[in-house]
C-alpha cells in the first residue's frame, strides 16, 4: 500500500493523484479504465499502487469485475451488439463501418488517418483518369474516390458499389477502394445551386453542383482532350472542363452568361488550402 506523506485526515486539496501526479476527476462508478481514477477522501487514506484506487474502492472493483462475468451481462451486451449491427453502426467483424459519403466526409483528419471500413453504393458523377478525377455521389454527399489498382474505368451515370477505407485525403476525407463493382445504372443527381462563394469555402467540393456564370475565354486541353471554359461569376472565375461542347464553334460561346452543371473539383496545395476551383462536366447536356 502507498500512503500519502500530508498529515492524517487533511482534506487532499492538490487534485493530484499521489501516485502518478495526474490531475484527478471524479468519474461515476461505470465500467472503464479511469473509473476508479478518484480523489483520496483524506490525505491519511491508504492507496493501492497497483490497482491505482484508494483501497475502499478495491472491493468495489472486485464487484464489476464480477459482474462482467454474468451471463445476464454478457447477454445485454451481445444485444448491444446485434442492434449495432442491425443498424450499420458495426461490421459483422465487430470493426465500425461507415455507409455513406457524408458520413466519410464528417471524418477529422486524425480520425480518417486511422483507416476505417467503408462500404456504399453511389453514382458516378465523373471520371476520367487523365484529369485525376474519380468522383460518386449516394443520396447524402458526393466523394473523391482515391486512384487505385482495383478501380475499373467507369462512366457517369453507372450504380457502383464500392468496399474500402477512409483516408484524410489532400483536402477532405477521401475513400481508398479495395473493390468496386457495378451493379446498374442511375440517374445523376439533382444538382445543387451553388454561388462562388458557395464553391470558394471548400464546403462544396466533389458535390454535384451548378452555377451560371459568363464565359470569358475556351480552349482545348491536350492531355485530357477536354474543353477548358473560363467563366466569370458575381464572386471570381472558375474553370469547367466538359468532352463536347453544346455549339458548333468555341467562338460562339464567348462572352455567353451559361448555366453549367457538374461536380466541384477544388485545387489545393499542402496546407489543405484552397486556391481553384475546377466543374467537372460529365455529359454535353449539363
Amino acid at each position: 500500500m502507498f500512503k500519502q506523506s500530508e498529515s492524517p485526515f487533511q482534506p487532499n486539496t492538490s487534485g493530484l493523484c499521489p501516485r502518478c501526479l495526474l490531475p484527478l476527476r471524479e468519474p461515476p462508478f461505470v465500467f472503464g479504465r479511469d473509473a476508479f481514477h478518484r480523489v483520496p477522501r483524506f490525505s491519511g487514506e491508504e492507496w493501492d499502487a497497483v490497482e491505482h484506487v484508494p483501497a475502499r474502492f478495491r472491493q468495489i472493483k472486485r464487484v464489476t469485475q464480477s459482474a462482467r462475468r454474468n451471463p445476464f451481462f454478457r447477454a445485454v451486451r451481445g444485444t448491444t451488439f446485434l442492434a449495432a449491427l442491425l443498424l450499420g453502426a458495426v461490421s459483422p467483424s465487430g470493426a465500425e463501418e461507415l455507409h455513406t459519403a457524408a458520413a466519410v466526409r464528417a471524418l477529422t483528419v486524425a480520425q480518417a488517418q486511422e483507416p476505417m471500413r467503408v462500404h456504399l453504393r453511389g453514382v458516378v458523377t465523373f471520371f476520367d483518369e487523365t484529369l485525376f478525377s474519380r468522383f460518386i455521389q449516394d443520396d447524402t454527399a458526393g466523394i473523391y474516390l482515391q486512384a487505385s489498382r482495383n478501380t475499373p474505368s467507369l462512366v457517369p451515370g453507372q450504380m457502383v458499389e464500392i468496399e474500402g477505407a477512409s483516408s484524410p485525403g489532400e483536402f477532405a476525407p477521401i475513400i481508398v477502394p479495395e473493390r468496386v463493382r457495378v451493379v446498374g445504372a442511375a440517374a445523376l443527381p439533382a444538382p445543387k445551386l451553388v454561388t462562388y462563394e458557395q464553391l470558394a469555402s471548400g464546403k462544396e467540393d466533389s458535390q454535384f453542383v451548378e452555377i451560371t456564370g459568363v464565359v470569358r475565354s475556351v480552349q482545348l486541353h491536350e492531355a485530357s482532350q477536354h474543353y477548358l471554359i473560363e467563366i466569370a461569376t458575381g464572386g471570381g472565375r472558375l474553370s469547367v472542363y466538359a468532352r463536347q461542347l453544346p455549339v458548333k464553334s468555341a467562338e460562339e460561346l464567348l462572352d455567353s452568361t451559361v448555366r453549367v452543371r457538374g461536380v466541384c473539383s477544388t485545387q489545393f496545395n499542402h496546407q489543405r488550402q484552397l486556391f481553384a476551383i475546377r466543374l467537372m462536366v460529365p455529359q454535353p447536356d449539363d
